[in-house]
């Protein structure tokens, strides 16, 4: 007995720290965060399947869900006859069904919103200093080694994180709203379209929060310095020259003002491809078409078949999700995000971190109407560990309030008994 608790005591430490480096090393795409990720969710499935206390009751909807998405993905492939071996959706679908079980396998980790904020806080660090040293060697869209829309998304999620006021926070990784500005300049080298628009959403309300327990006078002038800021970088400068460079030419080109846009193929590749997997999808709603998805979808496409050849997907995840799975797989994925989030939300415990939670959310889902977050090894880890992260440090919300009720009652109870003593 000794030996086993001097091994949940080195445990206690050493998934802290396991945790802190999820966090930190989130946007550098070297498999650390897989890892992390996978290693916490195998310890969740452990505690799960012996029945522990701590495990079972822990957001059941939500990992009953991961279980569901796993178990119609599988029947689906065995039901088509496709390989198992080198089929990629094997993967995803493993990855999604295992990653329900994370905040599970945190139970042994003392605080772990706190050290997976900290983390990411050096992870915004280190994705900067990534990003300026690629943007110094000649990269045209910093993707750290690989895709740059993947590491964006990854790079959000771990902007947003850093920003979440912690207890006891180190004095060399403070609470601070700058995190948000910080966060914004690997988002801005990867020229992501789709959380480029996020950002301003984040810095605009954080500033607004931080400014309003202020004196009258200091939140006015605060207001008009960051407007008067915002008209600044709007006007000159690299914002200018981002917005002058990915927005105001598709903006122009979509009402039919430009036609010279260079970036037009990939909208009409887009667009093609949406259209054909509409009408895919019409045709097997309930099945899907699994790994030859994109066959048909370039077969029922109007036109750019020669270009649609080289995708892989169709770059929206509800309508890839549709064609993988059929409309009940879509049905459980998206059921799946709204129990998480609803269960973040319901018990997160500070308005701080429910807000938080709806940026990584309006960032999931702004990701996935351009691209596919659930396609990608890295940004399937890096959404399901922030998700289990705050799961279960509102799973200790919630314990820490059930407690504090428990208290009241037993002190009103022994109230009558006292004054009748007397």
């Amino acid at each position: 007995m000794k030996r086993l608790a001097r091994h949940f005591i080195r445990r206690r430490k050493w998934d802290s720290r396991l945790l802190a480096l999820g966090g930190a090393a989130m946007p550098l795409r070297h498999g650390i965060t897989p890892f992390v990720t996978l290693f916490f969710s195998a310890v969740g499935v452990y505690l799960v399947a012996i029945g522990h206390r701590g495990a079972r009751r822990l957001a059941p909807w939500f990992v009953g869900l991961g279980v569901a998405y796993l178990a119609w993905s599988l029947f689906l492939i065995i039901m088509r006859g496709e390989p198992f071996l080198d089929n990629r959706q094997v993967t995803y679908s493993l990855m999604i069904g295992m990653s329900a079980f994370i905040a599970n396998g945190l139970v042994l980790v003392r605080d772990p919103l706190r050290f997976f904020v900290v983390g990411s806080r050096i992870g915004v660090v280190g994705a900067i200093l990534a990003s300026l040293s690629y943007d110094l060697i000649g990269q045209d869209r910093v993707g750290l080694g690989g895709n740059p829309a993947p590491f964006a998304m990854v790079a959000a999620i771990c902007m947003i994180a850093a920003i979440i006021p912690v207890r006891r926070a180190p004095r060399w990784a403070p609470n601070s709203v700058l995190y948000a500005l910080l966060g914004a300049v690997p988002i801005y080298y990867s020229e992501t379209r789709a959380l480029l628009v996020i950002v301003p959403l984040v810095l605009v309300v954080e500033y607004v929060v931080w400014l309003r327990p202020k004196p009258l006078r200091l939140r006015l002038t605060g207001l008009a310095a960051g407007a008067g800021l915002a008209a600044a970088l709007l006007a000159a400068g690299p914002v200018h020259g981002l917005v002058e460079r990915l927005f105001m030419p598709a903006v122009l080109y979509y009402t039919g003002q430009n036609v010279e846009w260079e970036g037009s193929v990939s909208g009409d590749i887009r667009l093609s491809l949406w259209q054909g997997a509409l009408a895919s999808i019409a045709q097997k709603p309930l099945a899907g078409y699994g790994e030859g998805r994109m066959e048909d979808v370039i077969a029922r496409a109007p036109s750019m078949h020669e270009q649609l050849v080289q995708m892989r997907h169709v770059h929206n995840m509800f309508l890839d999700e549709a064609l993988l799975h059929g409309m009940p797989g879509l049905v459980i994925l998206v059921g799946l995000l709204a129990v998480g989030f609803r269960h973040i939300l319901k018990y997160a415990g500070d308005a701080a971190t429910r807000r938080n939670a709806l940026y990584v959310l309006a960032a999931v889902l702004s990701y996935g109407s351009l691209h596919n977050p659930f396609l990608h090894e890295t940004t399937i880890c890096g959404i399901f560990l922030y998700m289990g992260v705050m799961i279960a440090g509102a799973a200790r919300n919630e314990s820490r309030a059930h407690a504090r009720q428990s208290v009241r009652k037993s002190v009103t109870a022994s109230a009558p008994k006292a004054s009748e003593s007397r």
